[in-house]
């Protein structure tokens, strides 16, 4: 599989929670780049991001894939940063399913991070773009942080970003944040970024 795998394959049935949050809406890639100067800012202004600093700052240490059936590679992202993004963003295993995942759920926009709190939901963080928003029948709900690269406006300006499916990915974040309440929670479970002294960002911000 492409991507991050993370090994051997879940045990249990897992089922997707709101299939078509992997296609962006019409009109979000306008949106998308009236939307990167406020980016800009908030690199800036919340998390603190100084001019010199390199693009590469916001790339994780390492990142595996398999090259071959049972064989992982760990790579260091800042080598081929656009074949860092390509396996980072991949929806894997979901690739060739897109077309029927209507099946799997309704066509709607993803719940509330407080509204799956309540249902008893385990968020469980998730690297794998493709088991972002799955959830399992033992009640664990996959989540993908937001990567801090995804804020730097330097990997827009460059295009290297596939732009299709973070466009997606960014969406399934707007709906999942809509109170304060979802906003603590996704601080809490952390899957925003953090500041650099690694202190939560606020509301407020």
């Amino acid at each position: 599989m492409d991507g991050n795998d993370i090994g051997a394959p879940l045990e249990t049935t897992v089922r997707v929670e709101r299939a078509r949050d992997v296609q962006p809406r019409p009109r979000i890639e306008q949106i998308f780049c009236a939307v990167m100067p406020c980016l800009a800012r908030l690199e800036t202004n919340v998390f603190g991001k100084r001019q010199e600093k390199s693009v590469t700052d916001g790339l994780p240490a390492t990142y595996r894939y398999y090259e071959a059936p049972r064989k992982r590679v760990v790579c260091n992202p800042a080598d081929d940063i656009p074949a860092f993004l390509r396996r980072e963003l991949s929806l894997g295993g979901l690739a060739h399913m897109l077309k029927h995942l209507w099946f799997a759920g309704a066509e709607l926009p993803a719940t509330l991070l407080q509204v799956h709190v309540a249902m008893g939901r385990d968020i469980t963080i998730a690297d794998q773009m493709d088991l972002h928003l799955l959830w399992a029948n033992n009640g664990r709900l996959f989540v993908k942080p937001v990567p801090r690269f995804l804020l730097d406006p330097a990997f827009d300006t460059c295009r290297l970003i596939p732009r299709r499916v973070t466009l997606g990915f960014l969406y399934t974040y707007a709906c999942l944040i809509s109170s304060e309440s979802d906003f603590h929670i996704a601080n809490e479970k952390r899957l925003l970024p953090r500041k650099e002294d690694d202190t939560p960002i606020k509301w407020a911000d």
